[in-house]
This record gives C-alpha cells, structure tokens and sequence, in this order.
C-alpha cells in the first residue's frame, strides 16, 4: 500500500502544488477585496478615517503573512517587498477617499 501511495503520489504533485497557489491568490484577493470595502464603508459612510487605514493595515499585514507561509522563511524580505508593493494600489485608493472627505469637510 505504501509503494502504490508513493506511486500515486508523484503523479499529482504538481495538481496539489497548483491547488495552493490558487488558494493564496484567492485568499490575497479576498484580503484586498474587502480592504477596498473597508475604505468605502468607514470613509464614505461613516467618515472615519483612522479606522479606515487601521483596519487596512491589518488586512495588508495578514497578506504578508500568508504570503511568507505560503513560501517559507528563505525568501521573507521578497515576499515582503512584493506584499508592500502591492498594497500600494489599496493605501493609494485610501488616501484618495481620505483627501476627498477632508474636501468635503472644508466646503
């Protein structure tokens, strides 16, 4: 049974190294998904910006943290890099939601 588990076992290999991949790029897209909901919910609905940028914090650091177990700990300082390289989109959006409330305050 071992012998055939062996077998069986370097035949979908790749399917299973696949598999998480698409798992970590859903969860990183889910994490950005709602991040971007955050921003429009606490900033546009409720005005409130540190919560906003607090809560979008933890959802990029969560990102980071994934990605770095998802790779292990050889490469922590590229995932790292790469995870705060793509967060800039998401703080960009924030900034933006947050200057335009300020805007509307002043009016």
């Amino acid at each position: 049974h071992v012998q055939l588990f062996r077998l069986l076992q370097a035949k979908w290999q790749c399917y299973d190294c696949y598999a998480r991949v698409c798992m970590s790029l859903g969860a990183y897209h889910i994490l950005s998904a709602i991040s971007y909901y955050v921003i429009i919910a606490t900033m546009s609905h409720y005005s409130d910006i540190t919560t906003a940028f607090c809560v979008i914090t933890v959802f990029m650091v969560c990102n980071v943290v994934i990605g770095i177990l998802d790779v292990g700990r050889y490469l922590v300082h590229r995932v790292t890099l790469l995870h705060v390289f793509g967060a800039i989109p998401v703080y960009l959006a924030a900034v933006t939601m947050a200057s335009t409330i300020k805007l509307d305050v002043v009016e």
